[in-house]
């Protein structure tokens, strides 16, 4: 077996790699699926390329000012 794989000590178990508890609050749930007011906000260069990376976009544009 590789030492890095995931072993169960019975079947009744979870692996142990999964989560017990949700990450998202009561409040959280409250608000899924309603309605809100757009938001807006201004970001510069430096963001743009750091939401661009964030999210693996790679096209030049988001990088490149001649090419954008």
């Amino acid at each position: 077996m590789l030492p890095h794989a995931h072993v169960r000590v019975n079947q009744k178990e979870p692996l142990m790699t999964q989560q017990k508890e949700s990450l998202i609050t009561d409040e959280m749930r409250a608000v899924i699926g309603k309605e809100s007011e757009p938001i807006t906000y201004e970001i510069d260069n430096t963001g743009c390329r750091q939401f661009a990376r964030a999210v693996g976009y790679t096209d030049p544009i988001f990088f490149d000012e001649a090419a954008a």
